[in-house]
C-alpha cells in the first residue's frame, strides 16, 4: 500500500490516479511507501566523480627514480610540454562528393518511422456489490473514491449500478413515481412527427373500444346470467312465501292455500283431467328465484300418494317486474318424495304453473299436488 505525495491518502498499487485528490501517482515514479519515505531517498546516492584510474609513470621518470632512488634523494621532475596531434592523427574534414554540372545531388533519404502499436482500449470491469463504473473509461471504482483510478475524472456525477428495468407486464399496474416522468431542457422541441403518431394510435384505440363495446352489447345479457349462476351457486338459499295464491279451478275439499301451509297430506287438484288448470303466486316484492319444491300426489306416504294422480308435466311461466316471462317446461318423476327444480330468474313477481299431462289419471282420482316452495338468493 502506497501514499499519495501530494494529500496522503493511501491508495493501491496500482491506481494511477489518487482517488481523493485526483493526482497522477506516476509523476513521482510509485509514490511514497507506507513509512513515508519516496522511492528516490530509498535508492542510494551514485556518486557523480568517476573512479580513479592508475596513472602509469613514463619510462623517463621510472629510470630517473631507479638511479637515484639508491642516494635517497628524489629529483624534481620537469613538467612535459604538450604534445600536438600531427597530420596523420588529425581527423579529416568531411568534403562532399563532387557533382557534376548540371545535375541535383540526391537530397538524404529520411529514415522511414516505425511501426507505432496504438494501445488497446482498456477492459470493462465487472462492478462489485460497493462500486461505481467510470463514464469515460469503464473502470470499477470503489464508492469512496471522488477520482477514477485510471483515468482521474470526477466519480461525483456517476451513480450505482443501474437498475434493471422492471417486465412490462409490473410496468402496467406499478404507480407512477416523479423520478419516472421525462424532462426535456429549455428550449427542447419534440418530435412532430412522433406526437401525430401518437394522437393516431390513442383514436384507433378509443374507436377499438368503441366497437368492443358495440360488439359486446349483445352478450351482456349471457354475462349477466353467467354471473348470477356463479352467485347463485355460492350463496345461501332462503325460503321465500308468495303473498297471494290464484287457481283456475279447485275440486271439493281442497283449495289453493293448501300449497303453501307446509302440510304434506293436505292438497290442492284442479277440476276434471287438469290438463291446462293453472295456479298462480304472487310475491310481495321482486325476488332472485332460485329453487322451486314440487311434492306431488295427495300425500308423502306411498299408500296415500298412490290414492290419486300425479302432475308428470308442468310449465313454469315466471313473470319479471319490467314485465318479462320466461317460460320453462318441467318433467317430474312419479315419486312421493319432494323435487327440487333450479331456476335462476331474476325480478320474479309472479309464478304460473300449469298442467299439461299426469300420472295415473282415471275416472275418479284427480290430480292432486302437495306442496309448492320457493327459494330465492339471500
Amino acid at each position: 500500500m502506497t501514499v499519495c505525495n501530494r494529500c496522503g491518502a493511501a491508495v493501491a498499487a496500482d491506481d494511477q490516479f489518487c482517488g481523493s485528490c485526483g493526482e497522477y501517482l506516476e509523476w513521482e515514479g510509485d509514490g511514497q511507501n507506507s513509512n513515508g519515505q519516496s522511492a528516490q531517498a530509498q535508492a542510494p546516492a551514485a556518486d557523480p566523480s568517476p573512479p580513479a584510474t592508475a596513472q602509469q609513470a613514463p619510462p623517463a621518470a621510472a629510470g630517473a627514480a631507479a638511479a637515484l632512488g639508491a642516494f635517497g634523494t628524489q629529483v624534481p621532475r620537469m613538467p612535459t610540454a604538450p604534445t600536438m596531434p600531427t597530420a596523420a592523427q588529425a581527423p579529416a574534414p568531411t568534403e562532399p562528393a563532387p557533382v557534376q554540372p548540371g545535375h541535383v545531388a540526391d537530397a538524404p533519404v529520411r529514415p522511414r518511422p516505425t511501426h507505432v502499436e496504438r494501445p488497446s482500449a482498456p477492459p470493462i470491469e465487472l462492478l462489485g456489490p460497493d462500486q461505481v463504473r467510470c463514464g469515460p473509461c469503464g473502470a470499477a471504482n470503489d464508492d469512496t473514491r471522488k477520482f477514477c483510478k485510471r483515468c482521474g475524472s470526477s466519480l461525483a456525477g456517476e451513480a450505482g449500478p443501474v437498475e434493471a428495468k422492471p417486465p412490462w407486464w409490473k410496468r402496467i399496474f406499478r404507480k407512477r413515481r416523479p423520478e419516472d416522468k421525462k424532462w426535456y431542457a429549455a428550449g427542447h422541441r419534440r418530435s412532430q412527427r412522433r406526437i401525430r403518431i401518437m394522437r393516431i394510435v390513442g383514436v384507433l384505440v378509443v374507436i377499438a373500444l368503441v366497437l368492443g363495446v358495440i360488439a359486446m352489447w349483445p352478450a351482456r345479457s349471457y354475462v349477466d346470467s353467467v354471473v348470477n349462476s356463479v352467485k347463485d351457486r355460492f350463496s345461501e338459499h332462503v325460503p321465500v312465501v308468495p303473498s297471494e295464491v290464484r287457481t283456475s279451478s279447485s275440486t271439493t275439499g281442497t283449495k289453493a292455500g293448501n300449497l303453501l301451509d307446509g302440510v304434506a297430506d293436505q292438497y290442492w287438484a284442479p277440476a276434471g283431467d287438469g290438463v291446462d288448470e293453472w295456479v298462480e303466486v304472487e310475491f310481495g316484492s321482486p325476488v332472485r328465484l332460485v329453487d322451486l319444491v314440487i311434492s306431488s300426489g295427495a300425500s308423502r306416504v306411498q299408500e296415500d300418494f298412490l290414492t290419486q294422480a300425479r302432475p308428470e308435466k308442468v310449465v313454469l311461466t315466471m313473470t319479471s317486474r319490467n314485465g318479462k316471462e320466461t317460460v320453462e317446461e318441467i318433467s317430474l318423476v312419479d315419486q312421493a318424495e319432494p323435487q327440487t327444480f333450479g331456476l335462476g330468474v331474476s325480478d320474479v313477481v309472479t309464478v304460473k304453473l300449469t298442467v299439461k299431462s299426469a300420472y295415473g289419471y282415471e275416472h275418479g282420482k284427480v290430480v292432486a299436488i302437495a306442496e309448492l316452495e320457493f327459494f330465492a338468493r339471500k
